[in-house]
């Protein structure tokens, strides 16, 4: 759970049981203007945040510690409009001494962020479709991640249904701090003639936090994270071989750092299996992450199960299922000559056959070898370069391989570790 800061507006103290503010996060709301807390302005419990029109009718918390991460977080609360704004109308505010995150309602019944680095411009996004009508409840939801460029605009209906959102993944200038003595403004932050209701407001610090789910719940005790907040969108490559690296998941609630995070490989859909392999990390970040695949005890063609567990002991509830494979490699028997003219250069030889074992060759060439490579060919320098099926071995094991010539001559065989590119 990464819920920073969380205000019912049933008091002005932060009850510490029902409410919930982050370490030592301000836990009193000051009010300024005409704002009030009203029975008339309540979605749940028993009040809510009543502002007037006309500027500075807010409440006002310091946001110094521990309550905003302007690199990565979510932002969701309660509206109701009971009269519609004629131009831009502010609802709430958080800035620091250098950068800001403003919503706004607009006259035609969207809702527009503005994120603003001072001094270098804002980056503002915008619902089209969301027809914010007059005294009905909605849910606005911001999210932000700006190591991966991603910021999303959601507004939800009074029933919890998804009617608008907008998705940016182009790079953004996110605020220097997001630090200051009144940082949080809840409320009319512009002047405008808009009248509004405010209830539960929400600040975490994961994107993916499950903020909108939780738009009507009366006390913080109540809150769900549903189970756990990570999920997996998609892993780049699901038929994996031992060793491969730059394999990449991508989704939703891994964490900022990966602090005890993992990846863990399952044999069944179970993150918890006791023959579950932790992977080798390479990055991590609240979504996305890459690793190089631990596989060496998995059979091969398997069904395997992806899970990612982040810093909070969470991991997403089904595996992502991917399988093992067989990796191919190559023999190189560059330097290695088999045929030669009368004058003793090298020249090239088709229609001969490899055998290869994947465990001591047998001492004659009897036996059922593991592959049987046949139509191999030297090149016109009389090398040979084969691919080869390397079972259950890495790219760095012994293999034993014998190659007979077209009339069936046993040419050459080896048992050393040969030069292998997987």
């Amino acid at each position: 759970m990464a819920v920073r800061f969380f205000w019912r507006f049933e008091g002005t103290t932060l009850d510490a049981t029902h409410d919930h503010v982050n370490g030592s996060a301000d836990n009193t709301a000051t009010a300024n203007g005409s704002a009030s807390l009203s029975t008339t302005a309540a979605r749940v419990g028993t009040n809510g945040g009543l502002f007037p029109a006309s500027g500075g009718n807010q409440y006002r918390f310091d946001t110094s510690t521990d309550m905003v991460n302007r690199l990565l977080g979510a932002c969701a609360f309660s509206l109701r409009i009971t009269t519609a704004p004629s131009a831009v109308q502010g609802i709430c505010n958080i800035s620091g001494t250098d950068g800001s995150i403003t919503f706004q309602a607009l006259a035609t019944g969207e809702i527009r962020v503005i994120t603003n680095l001072e001094g270098t411009g804002e980056s503002q996004l915008t619902t089209d479709g969301a027809g914010i009508t007059t005294n009905t409840w909605y849910t606005v939801a911001y999210r932000w991640d700006h190591a991966n460029d991603l910021r999303s605009l959601e507004v939800y209906n009074s029933s919890g249904v998804l009617i608008d959102s907008v998705l940016d993944e182009n790079p953004f200038t996110a605020p220097a701090n997001l630090v200051n003595t009144n940082g949080l403004r809840i409320g009319n932050t512009d002047g405008n003639d808009a009248v509004f209701h405010l209830d539960n407001f929400f600040i975490a610090d994961l994107y993916a936090e499950p903020l909108p789910a939780n738009a009507t719940i009366t006390s913080y005790t109540a809150y769900d994270a549903g189970g756990s907040s990570v999920t997996i969108d998609s892993i780049d490559d699901v038929t994996l071989t031992h060793g491969q690296t730059g394999v990449t998941i991508t989704g939703t609630g891994f964490g900022a750092s990966q602090g005890s995070g993992q990846v863990i490989v399952s044999p069944t859909d179970n993150v918890n299996d006791v023959a579950a392999i932790a992977q080798t990390i390479t990055s991590w970040s609240d979504t996305s992450i890459d690793f190089t695949a631990v596989l060496s005890s998995f059979a091969f063609g398997a069904t395997l199960y992806v899970f990612v567990v982040n810093d909070d002991d969470e991991s997403n509830a089904d595996g992502e299922a991917v399988s093992r494979i067989i990796a191919s490699a190559t023999l190189d028997f560059t330097g290695v000559n088999f045929f030669f003219d009368e004058n003793g250069d090298p020249v090239q030889a088709s229609g001969m056959t490899l055998y290869v074992w994947r465990s001591p060759r047998p001492p004659s060439s009897v036996g059922t070898p593991d592959q049987i490579i046949t139509s191999v060919a030297t090149d016109v320098d009389g090398e040979l370069s084969q691919a080869i099926n390397l079972g259950s071995l890495d790219s760095d094991d012994t293999v034993f391989c014998t190659l007979f010539a077209a009339d069936g001559t046993d040419l050459y065989w080896a048992g050393e570790k040969l030069p292998i590119y997987a």
